[in-house]
């Protein structure tokens, strides 16, 4: 019973962690989500969805100002916010 509980964990853990995989997917008009068109273009190097390399991909899907582009992972620390100094 244990086997089949952690098989049946590690399948739906597994298929929730790649929620898309480099697949026949080449144009957009096959893509569904911008971050589904970002994680073509930077995962799987298919750099046709960006053909004017202007940074944003499928401007139908993602926007033509990248508006509905995924919002980056900022490393930045937290800190105070530099002022002028008196």
């Amino acid at each position: 019973m244990k086997k089949q509980f952690l098989i049946l964990t590690l399948a739906i853990f597994s298929v929730s962690a790649f929620a898309y995989s480099c697949g026949d997917k080449k144009y957009c008009k096959q893509m569904s989500s911008c971050s589904e068109v970002v994680y073509y273009l930077k995962q799987c190097g298919i750099t046709r969805l960006d053909r004017d390399k202007d940074g944003i991909p499928c401007e139908k899907i993602c926007g033509k100002n990248g508006q509905n582009m995924p919002k980056a992972k900022s490393s930045k620390k937290k800190g105070k916010k530099a002022g002028k100094n008196k």
